[in-house]
């Protein structure tokens, strides 16, 4: 993968993490931009029924299952619905490991805004996640099943790794543990990251190696979602 090619990963990753940030705010998600709730929600169990932030991560996480389960299926990934929605959904454990952090770290609800909107969209550097996972590898380098092989065994990591972070951050940990609360949300999107780029891997294998054809899902809830093709709409 040449230098080119991974800061176009890195680009259209950041633009896609930056939009969701905006659209968010509005409409079945806004509840996870009310600070004090959610604030409070850090006091609370991980298993409480009234923890939104931690019900929302579960039903994120339970998707890494299913996905697990059908990665292995080339017909999904050929499908450009089904594949946008495995990319969608290691994205948005990117996000949800920012709002986290910036939750954890503010002080007030206008600090999480301004934190969120403006110091972000990650608390990692995109662009050498990204390098990470691409620097010196290319496609042709793999066959069809090692890459689907590496996806896979991703996204089983990332579905036990990221709930276990996540459960670290309840219970109040936060009165002593917030600076080790927030490196364990920052490698919750190290792992969304290096889990999207092997997802964008397996799609663009599929379609020649074209990464202008990848599919993925708007930046927006996934039951309003359409299908985009990024890397060409949003070309530099």
């Amino acid at each position: 993968m040449a230098e080119a090619k991974s800061q176009r990963v890195a680009e259209v990753i950041n633009w896609w993490l930056q939009e969701e940030i905006i659209s968010s705010d509005v409409g079945s998600n806004a509840i996870l931009s009310e600070y004090s709730d959610r604030r409070a929600d850090l006091y609370k169990d991980f298993d409480d029924p009234t923890n939104v932030m931690a019900a929302k991560a579960i039903s994120h996480n339970n998707r890494f299952t299913f996905f697990a389960e059908n990665l292995n299926d080339t017909s999904s990934w050929l499908d450009d619905h089904g594949a946008s929605k495995f990319i969608f959904a290691a994205l948005m454990a990117v996000s949800g490991g920012w709002r986290k952090q910036c939750i954890i770290e503010a002080v007030s609800a206008e600090d999480y805004t301004y934190r969120r909107h403006n110091l972000g969209p990650t608390g990692i550097d995109v662009m050498s996640a990204v390098t990470a996972e691409l620097d010196g590898v290319k496609l042709t380098d793999f066959t069809y099943d090692e890459i689907v092989g590496n996806a896979i065994t991703k996204t089983l990591g990332a579905k036990d790794r990221i709930i276990e972070l996540d459960q670290r951050i309840y219970n109040g940990a936060i009165d002593s543990h917030e600076s080790a609360l927030v490196v364990a949300m920052q490698e919750t999107q190290q792992i969304g990251i290096s889990l999207a780029v092997a997802h964008i891997a397996v799609a663009a294998t599929l379609r020649g190696g074209d990464y202008e054809k990848v599919p993925i899902l708007e930046p927006k809830t996934i039951t309003e979602a359409a299908v985009i093709y990024p890397f060409i709409e949003q070309a530099s």
